[in-house]
């Protein structure tokens, strides 16, 4: 059997250094398209500068290029402090020691380009959901007000040219992941966008930082070869095209993985267990309706699998920071 895209080896590589992505910054609004013209239209992948040491980057897309996962990166930011936030999709990435992992949703990491080489990423599957803040060490100390002796050891080392460079990688935790989504998809438009973007940014790396004074790393016993990725995968895809979820051993035995693996390891791939993914996906559907101009939420709650309004409206509130109601409200008057 072949495999599947998400684990072909990469059929070239390529390199980005920190002065390029600078210029990618510079058009007139500080932000630049990065997907080619053949990408589909819902993708977005922008750089946007905030200040001359600070960058906010930002991708959303449902179908990465073919030839974007065909591509190894290595990305070599001399200088620079980067964090890369991940709320979807999978990797292959090479630390600076040379190191293989893979990782999915919902992890961090944060590096600085050293002597030993810099990190490589070769994107695995269609997902790409990602927020990535690269900055000087001295913003760091700067913005935050912080002194030198404050700063985690690695970063501090960093900034005085007593450390070449350093790979971290961790799990997000809810606060960080919930200020990465609105980075994302931020709820505000308008003159006050900058504002809210600049504030945001400081807020996650702060949330990051104060992870590295207690660092811990991500779970290295989850061990998944080909034949099991291809398996979360499936599973995923299952749990994408039914409306009722078919429980932990059902969907087990539909993709031919054992019931612990199938555990472990879709939480490793996709950043939640099979079953959080599975409401997480009917909230977005619901969500999508709403925003589609359907009225009725009793019976779009209903059809998310919340046989309580109440408990679904909590839900949708978790996971978007506005109830259902007060959305539907905001389509009205944007409608009239």
């Amino acid at each position: 059997m072949s495999l599947p895209p998400i684990l072909t080896a990469p059929t070239r590589r390529a390199s980005l250094n920190f002065d390029q992505l600078r210029e990618l910054s510079d058009d007139p609004e500080g932000r630049l398209q990065l997907l080619d013209a053949a990408s589909p239209a819902e993708s977005r992948c922008e750089l946007i500068s905030l200040s001359d040491d600070l960058l906010l980057s930002r991708s959303d897309c449902d179908h990465v290029p073919k030839d974007s996962s065909a591509t190894a990166w290595s990305f070599d930011f001399q200088g620079w402090l980067f964090l890369h936030l991940r709320l979807d999709g999978i990797s292959r990435e090479l630390d600076g020691d040379g190191q293989e992992h893979l990782l999915g949703a919902h992890s961090f990491l944060l590096s600085a380009s050293g002597q030993s080489g810099p990190p490589v990423r070769q994107v695995l599957g269609d997902n790409w959901r990602t927020v990535g803040i690269a900055c000087r060490p001295s913003f760091v100390s700067r913005e935050l007000g912080l002194a030198d002796a404050s700063l985690p050891g690695m970063v501090r080392e960093f900034g005085r040219g007593t450390q070449p460079g350093f790979w971290y990688a961790g799990t997000m935790d809810a606060e960080m992941l919930e200020v990465a989504r609105h980075l994302l998809r931020p709820p505000i438009a308008g003159r006050t966008r900058p504002i809210y973007l600049r504030a945001k940014t400081v807020e996650l790396l702060c949330l990051a930082l104060e992870r590295l004074d207690s660092p811990k790393l991500l779970a290295s016993s989850i061990k998944l070869n080909t034949r099991d990725v291809q398996c979360l995968h499936r599973a995923r895809d299952l749990l994408n095209q039914t409306s009722e979820f078919p429980g932990l051993g059902e969907l087990a035995r539909a993709v031919g993985i054992n019931r612990n693996k199938l555990s472990a390891g879709f939480k490793h791939l996709f950043g939640e267990p099979a079953a959080a993914y599975f409401r997480a996906r009917q909230l977005d559907a619901a969500r999508q309706r709403i925003l589609d101009g359907e009225i009725g939420i009793s019976r779009i709650a209903d059809d998310a699998g919340y046989c309580d309004p109440g408990s679904f409206s909590k839900a949708f509130r978790q996971r978007f920071g506005v109830l259902p109601s007060e959305l539907q409200a905001v389509q009205v008057l944007s409608s009239d």
